[in-house]
Formats: structure tokens, sequence, C-alpha cells
């Protein structure tokens, strides 16, 4: 795996960008580095590159989206997780756009799920607990 670098909005439109000299083996310890690259460098964005398909793009300090078989999950603030359920709850129209995004409150993960619109949230110890049941590997076994 391989992380990708655009260093501005500019540099992103116009499609310069550059490859951080590292290769990594595994997509936890590569998302770990993109994320201190991003926070350390204030980078516009980066992906992360794999032969599996798994990628992540940092587009803010509020978001990440993570894509795996052309599904996306959003990793975002505790503040946007608590007024997407409280505006499902009330009936309101979203602001953030996405049926499956998660946020760390504490030491806990929460991840919403609102494909089918019932709004599922639950909780998880990890990350990659909460990825992997956002992307559905835990549903299958439900079934």
């Amino acid at each position: 795996m391989k992380i990708e670098i655009w260093e501005t909005d500019w540099h992103r439109e116009s499609g310069e960008s550059f490859i951080y000299d590292e290769t990594y083996e595994d997509f936890e310890i590569a998302l770990k580095s993109a994320r201190k690259l991003y926070k350390d460098n204030n980078y516009a964005s980066m992906m992360i590159l794999s032969n599996e398909n798994e990628s992540l793009y940092c587009c803010d300090d509020e978001s990440e989206e993570f894509y795996f078989d052309n599904e996306k999950i959003s990793f975002v603030s505790e503040e946007i997780a608590s007024e997407y359920i409280n505006n499902w709850v009330n009936h309101k129209e979203q602001t953030f756009k996405g049926d499956l995004l998660y946020c760390k409150e504490d030491n806990v993960y929460v991840a919403i799920d609102n494909t089918s619109g019932d709004c599922w949230v639950e909780e998880f110890s990890s990350e990659k607990e909460a990825q992997d049941w956002l992307f559905g590997k835990d549903k299958e076994l439900e079934m």
C-alpha cells in the first residue's frame, strides 16, 4: 500500500499529487500513518492506495471517507453523528449526506447504518469492528 498526497486543493483539482515514499503491508498501519501525515502537514487530502481496492480519502478535519467494493463509509465528529441521529429521530432533512458513518465517543466507536432508512446504531470497542459492521461483514454472519 502507498499513500498519495495532495498538498493543496489546487494540487488536487489539477491532478498533481505525490506518492509518500513508504510502503505499508497493513491497512491499519497505513491509516495511522496517513492520519498523522495529514494532521502534521496540513495537507488538502490524501488517499491510501491498495491492490485490494481499499482507500482512504481525507477531505477535511471533520470527516474521512473509506471505500471498499464501491461502498463508502464516513468517519465524522461526535457532533455530526449526534446531529445525524437527532435529525432522523425528528424527521428532519439530513445535513450530512451519507448513510454509513461512525464516530469515536470517549473509548467507544459508534456506527450508524441508515441504508434501510431505519437508522441502526451500534457501539464497538475498536474502529476496525465498527468499519467491518458498516461494510456488512457482521451482518452477513447474522443472516
